[in-house]
């Protein structure tokens, strides 16, 4: 009878894993605070239960307003209007994408583009939509949450391989930067970029660890920066990560005992004697 229960529950918690790629569902591990900037203010605005699955998350910058996210259990992608608050819309994912997790809106010549948690593709949608298959993701099967940068060109993924957390840089096909990062200590979820004192910041967070960690990418070089916790919203799980350009905010996605949420909140840092959100610093570009 033991080494029945024994099975039930290692085949839960491999139906469990298929549900958002986490590859240790029941891992949870205690958020640990390295603050070294002056001080770092979360604001929540508002949170939603979309209904859906909510993975990856970003910012659809050629309709401004709308957010994508992928659903792995439906095998699409969900678009949220965000000033509607409501789902508006979704494409199919292509037929071998099963286990979609990022999705980043680019390049600029598709709409946008996903990865795979248990291939090593890249799936480019074109306008139609028409699907392409690349087989050129540095970070494998890996990969989680990814975003695009319009200014570079290049894509930004996090990726996790046992203890070993990177944040990789790269255009397929072409040019590949990884850059390992020490301060998680679980696996990663979801990743977003944004302006940063005339730099690219970079945010991170983790399926089990309720912490986003911050780094700036000054072009050669890619520093961290912080780490604070996640608001108390009811989460158990970080799913994904957005900044909204237009909006000067951020999104980010999360699984709880309510179920799959969406919250939208406010960073304020203080930088020496004074103080900016990201909307402001994102005017001054």
């Amino acid at each position: 009878m033991k080494k029945l229960c024994l099975a039930v529950l290692f085949l839960g918690a491999l139906a469990y894993a298929s549900q958002d790629g986490n590859d240790s569902p029941f891992a949870a591990v205690t958020p640990t605070v390295h603050q070294e900037m002056d001080d770092v203010t979360i604001t929540v605005i508002e949170t939603w239960m979309p209904g859906v699955q909510a993975l990856g998350l970003d910012w659809l910058n050629t309709e401004d307003g709308y957010i994508i996210m992928a659903s792995a259990n439906e095998d699409r992608i969900n678009r949220w209007d965000a000033s509607g608050e409501a789902l508006s819309g979704y494409i199919d994912l292509m037929d071998t994408n099963t286990s979609c997790f990022g999705v980043a809106a680019g390049p600029s010549d598709a709409i946008f583009t996903s990865n795979d948690w248990s291939l090593t593709n890249l799936f480019v949608c074109a306008s139609g939509p028409t699907w392409v298959d690349l087989p050129a993701n540095p970070a494998g099967s890996g990969g989680r949450g990814m975003e695009f940068d319009e200014a570079s060109g290049e894509y930004w993924e996090a990726g996790s391989s046992g203890s070993t957390y990177t944040i990789y840089r790269f255009v397929p096909g072409g040019t590949q930067n990884s850059y390992v990062i020490t301060e998680p200590n679980n696996q990663l979820s979801g990743l977003a970029v944004f302006p940063y004192e005339g730099n690219l910041g970079v945010m991170v967070t983790c399926y089990n660890t309720l912490n986003f960690y911050f780094y700036v990418f000054d072009g050669s070089t890619l520093s961290y920066l912080a780490t604070v916790p996640c608001p108390s919203v009811g989460a158990s799980s970080s799913l994904g990560l957005c900044y909204a350009d237009t909006r000067g905010t951020f999104f980010w996605s999360w699984s709880g005992g309510s179920g799959n949420g969406l919250t939208e909140i406010d960073i304020d840092i203080e930088l020496g004697l004074t103080s900016a959100t990201w909307g402001s610093i994102k005017t001054q570009f």
